[in-house]
């Protein structure tokens, strides 16, 4: 399963980081600086996640107004509405 995973990443790795081109590599530090992300890739796959979670949270805070403005009409409405079957008549 593991070894599984770790091909997987390797064969996406190319799609999200990129070689440097400059320089020698002396020692395993430098081997982690010769890499660098694509940032094409950084954009295209950070875009929609971020978007998605404000869309989320911007459906959340709707639904709460919209509900607690179709609560306060429904509540208004019987201001006006005697229970009892007769119309309010106003001298």
């Amino acid at each position: 399963m593991a070894k599984d995973t770790i091909t997987v990443v390797y064969r996406y790795l190319a799609l999200l980081i990129t070689k440097r081109r400059d320089g020698f590599i002396s020692d395993e530090a430098d081997f982690s600086r010769s890499y660098k992300p694509r940032w094409h890739m950084v954009f295209s796959r950070q875009c929609p996640v971020m978007f998605m979670s404000y869309s989320h949270v911007g459906y959340l805070v709707m639904a709460g107004v919209l509900g607690l403005i179709f609560i306060l009409c429904s509540v208004w409405i019987y201001y006006y509405v005697q229970l009892d079957g007769q119309a309010m008549i106003q001298n």
